[in-house]
């Protein structure tokens, strides 16, 4: 198959939908704590539901990740990923208009997992796209052009495959960090509102950006000529190749008629590709720790903040409080130390480029995952938010977390171009049943003890480290590894 071509409009529209679709993911998960406690009035088992949420949350995109990961195989990325953060948008505005917990709550929040699971999944299929794509950029008359490689001739090709997940991590860093920094401080802009009526408000306007930014992003971003709804949707309904040629059809319509394996073999391959190579199955493991750190960062340290104020008498009316409600300093508290937390991984990505280039892979994959086992588990033994020591371990989290991201993220580079959608969508999958062990067994504890998220995130990287020796030990001859890549 021809490799497509990038030019820079559509090469930025990439990088601003992993910006945003993050950022989007990080505003709602940071916010459901406040949300049950501001606006719902919950004060007992406040964990125990934002677990719920995040469990229901995950079994969505756990059952739809595959199916539309093999869907943009069909169609095309452009479609799933604008469809999904119109989706985003319109569930977020959703979020708080209904006064109830469940069902209202509990349904947009699956309305909002099946647009974060498209848009999420994409990143991915968009990566495998553009690296082995024509980047073709023109800036007042001058052009620069990054062609495929040639046979003999991998060089700059390889630099790039090193690069791009690079800057995925670097533009879903920036967008954690805007998120924290922007979208979680925004219900402290409207002090003259409830808490309640402040977070709606907030709500409504970044589901009203989402919206927005749907529209953009289906105006700019790519669409590969080779598949399209239209010729999917006259597959679906029988129509042929000779068919549309024998009926005369326009030579761009005939573009797209190309033949592709059936839709669930597209999700069958994409389980079956783990068996057969090493950096697949690497990969997936990778995307299990990799979603869930991210999660964890955005959802157990605000968490963990909210319920510090609320049990040390700083938040009215529970029955320890004081007397000076300083629940606002509980967002800004959490905004600061997620935000450091991503910060922190977003100075770092360059590093863990340049490690993956010069180490390989397996090895910058390992080191990242030690990061977050040794971070993870040091913060269980600290009582405070407000330490030092806090913060400095949140932020070895954040090297581990982005390290495992762009490692796991450059595995999946070399797939073969006819299932890079399936491969996204499994990769998604493995992730969000991460998540959804994470935030059954974190939350279900953490009500009796805060730490119990982090000590979960801890194990998951231990699981990590184990599946990494095993199939470097013992996997030779039964699966095989796609040559890392070096400068």
């Amino acid at each position: 198959m021809e490799p497509g071509v990038f030019h820079l409009k559509q090469t930025t529209a990439f990088y601003g939908s992993c910006l945003l679709t993050i950022a989007f993911v990080v505003f709602l998960s940071a916010t459901q704590p406040f949300i049950l406690t501001d606006l719902l009035g919950y004060r007992k088992k406040v964990a125990t539901h934002v677990g719920n949420l995040a469990v229901a949350d995950e079994i969505v995109s756990i059952i739809v990740a595959p199916a539309l990961g093999a869907l943009s195989d069909k169609i095309g990325t452009r479609i799933v990923t604008s469809v999904g953060v119109c989706i985003i948008g319109t569930s977020i505005m959703l979020y708080t208009t209904r006064q109830t917990l469940y069902p209202d709550i509990l349904i947009f929040r699956c309305l909002f997992s099946v647009g974060a699971s498209a848009a999420g999944s994409m990143i991915t299929a968009m990566l495998s796209e553009i690296s082995q794509s024509t980047i073709s950029f023109s800036f007042f008359g001058f052009h620069f052009h990054s062609d495929p490689p040639e046979a003999g001739y991998e060089t700059d090709h390889d630099k790039r495959k090193a690069i791009l997940p690079v800057l995925v991590g670097i533009s879903t860093g920036l967008g954690a960090v805007f998120s924290l920094l922007v979208f979680l401080r925004l219900p402290s802009q409207f002090p003259d509102l409830s808490k309640g009526d402040a977070l709606q408000r907030s709500y409504f306007i970044v589901g009203a950006i989402a919206i927005v930014a749907s529209g953009i992003l289906f105006l700019t971003l790519y669409q590969d000529p080779n598949k399209s709804l239209k010729g999917w949707i006259r597959q679906q309904r029988g129509f042929s190749i000779s068919a549309s040629v024998n009926n005369e059809e326009r030579p761009e319509e005939q573009a797209v008629q190309v033949t592709t394996p059936p839709y669930g073999e597209l999700i069958k391959q994409g389980f079956v590709e783990m068996t057969k190579e090493r950096s697949v199955m690497l990969a997936y493991a990778g995307g299990f720790v990799a979603r869930s750190t991210t999660v964890a960062t955005a959802v157990f340290i605000p968490t963990f903040v909210n319920q510090w104020y609320h049990n040390n008498g700083y938040c009215g009316p529970d029955r320890n409080y004081k007397g000076t409600d300083r629940c606002e300093e509980a967002y800004v508290m959490a905004s600061i130390i997620s935000g450091v937390t991503q910060l922190v991984a977003l100075l770092t990505t360059p590093v863990w480029g340049f490690a993956v280039s010069k180490f390989g892979r397996t090895i910058c994959i390992t080191a990242a995952a030690l990061f977050g086992l040794i971070s993870s588990w040091i913060l269980c033994l600290i009582d405070s938010p407000q330490t030092a020591w806090f913060m400095v371990f949140c932020g070895f989290i954040g090297v581990g977390q982005i390290g495992v991201i762009i490692t796991s993220m450059s595995y999946c580079t070399d797939v073969r171009a006819e299932i890079r959608g399936s491969i996204a969508g499994v990769y998604s999958l493995f992730g969000g049943a991460g998540i959804l062990i994470l935030t059954k067994v974190g939350f279900a504890l953490s009500d009796e003890w805060a730490h119990a998220g982090f000590f979960v995130l801890g194990a998951f990287d231990l699981m990590l480290l184990s599946v990494i020796f095993f199939s470097s030990k013992f996997g030779q001859g039964f699966i095989r590894e796609i040559p890392s890549v070096h400068l």
